[in-house]
């Protein structure tokens, strides 16, 4: 097996144009991973599931945290990484394009097209 790469936005425009109609949720890495008890709660409130105990939020957020300092040799996501990976130019290019892309679907938050989402700042 090989792996395959495609267009960025080929790949997104796919999904937002939703052809099955399906309610989507939109969510940042940011806001799984900084601010994860909040992300939490919009999954859960999208489900239409009851609110979480404490109990039942520290279970769930103990259960979804990696330990970052134990996947030091692999490529691990995290918040910021966007702003070592670009340039300030290469980011604001890259966000204009999005926007071009992506201008005609509702729901897509103004926040996708921030360099604060590149330097790890969305939702702190």
């Amino acid at each position: 097996g090989g792996f395959e790469t495609g267009c960025y936005w080929r790949f997104n425009r796919e999904y937002l144009e939703n052809k099955d109609g399906h309610e989507i949720l939109h969510l940042h890495y940011e806001e799984l991973t900084l601010r994860k008890e909040e992300g939490v709660r919009k999954i859960n409130s999208f489900l239409g599931y009851p609110d979480l105990d404490k109990d039942q939020m520290e279970g769930v957020v103990r259960a979804t945290t990696l330990d970052y300092d134990n996947l030091k040799s692999y490529q691990v996501g995290k918040p910021g990484k966007g702003e070592e990976m670009m340039t300030k130019e290469q980011r604001e290019r890259f966000d204009e394009r999005s926007r071009k892309e992506f201008e005609e679907f509702e729901g897509v938050p103004e926040s996708y097209f921030s360099d604060d989402l590149y330097v790890g700042q969305m939702n702190r």
